[in-house]
């Protein structure tokens, strides 16, 4: 995932009965551990507790392996898992760390170097290269705009104006460090929106099913208590389901319905109705009457001119027979 680096992963998990925090996603130090790896929340302040304790937040905490990581967290109500984009600590601040060191090494150089000038020239420059102790001082506590007076025209002024030239790069180095640590957390809040995303069309997905299957579940039910013959099919003509009216009208038995196909049934004076009219009209507008012959498997005409009744129902057709 863009912009986590060589340690940096997203984990997913959710709270079980015994307190622990179970896995449901591969992770980057165990591929495995999808529904397998267990931790235990009581006694570890892992962000992964944080987010199933329903908070939301982000910070400096100990992962699930004991690593110290920079870690967002928070919590999914809907799925009631906890969610937690994290990257190593070591990884994250390695260019801080770096450009400290290089910032320390750089400010000892100098205060030493400013000390040997000091002792080489005198009493005479004591107090210019206290000056020069004091800006350093200033610098290393954090304050990188001081800089040295370097109005003299001698070897102190030329000192004094590399001297400030050094602290100007090592302020525009600091605001560098500054503005890619504030763009490595827009990037992090960018992957962790475009997850929520993804978890939000993933829940509207199954929602959807969730409805379809109770819409099915109810038409069957509406069909078995039904006395007229009623199916339910594909919209390309596969019989998908049938009550019993229906079975005793084809002579299919009702395990086997499944099997055939209404063009099986229908004489040949209406196949082409069937394909060029009824079809199209069902697929335009949601619905369809009129009279059609039927066969039975065997090609017995079993129901002549019956009128029947179609609609169209999410992927499916209800047909409707009257006895």
């Amino acid at each position: 995932m863009n912009g986590l680096g060589s340690t940096g992963e997203t984990a997913l998990a959710r709270l079980t009965d015994s307190g622990e925090a179970l896995f449901v996603a591969p992770l980057r130090r165990d591929p495995q551990a999808a529904m397998k790896l267990r931790v235990d929340l009581k006694t570890t302040d892992s962000p992964m507790r944080f987010a199933l304790q329903g908070l939301r937040g982000s910070g400096l905490a100990t992962d699930y392996s004991g690593t110290r990581v920079v870690a967002a967290w928070r919590y999914l109500p809907e799925l009631r898992w906890g969610i937690v984009v994290k990257m190593d600590a070591d990884e994250a601040f390695e260019l801080f760390y770096r450009q400290r060191a290089l910032l320390s090494g750089a400010l000892l150089t100098l205060t030493l170097f400013a000390g040997l000038i000091a002792l080489y020239w005198g009493r005479a420059m004591v107090r210019s290269l206290r000056s020069f102790a004091r800006t350093a001082g200033q610098i290393a506590e954090g304050d990188l705009s001081q800089r040295v007076d370097e109005s003299r025209r001698d070897e102190i002024g030329m000192l004094a104006r590399v001297f400030n030239r050094m602290a100007g790069n090592l302020q525009a180095l600091y605001q560098s460090l500054e503005e890619r640590i504030e763009e490595r957390t827009r990037e992090l809040n960018v992957t962790n929106e475009q997850l929520q995303e993804e978890v939000n069309e993933r829940m509207h997905t199954e929602l959807t099913l969730q409805r379809s299957n109770d819409e099915l579940a109810l038409y069957k039910r509406f069909m078995d208590s039904s006395s007229n013959a009623m199916g339910m099919g594909t919209l390309d003509g596969q019989l998908s389901y049938g009550n019993h009216a229906l079975c005793e009208l084809l002579g299919v038995p009702p395990k086997a319905l499944g099997e055939h196909r209404i063009e099986e049934f229908l004489r040949d004076a209406h196949l082409s109705s069937w394909r060029d009219k009824v079809l199209p009209s069902v697929l335009r507008e949601g619905i369809w009457s009129g009279e059609i012959s039927l066969t039975d498997s065997r090609g017995e005409l079993r129901d002549t001119e019956s009128e029947v009744f179609l609609v169209r129902i999410a992927t499916a057709s209800l047909m409707r027979w009257p006895r």
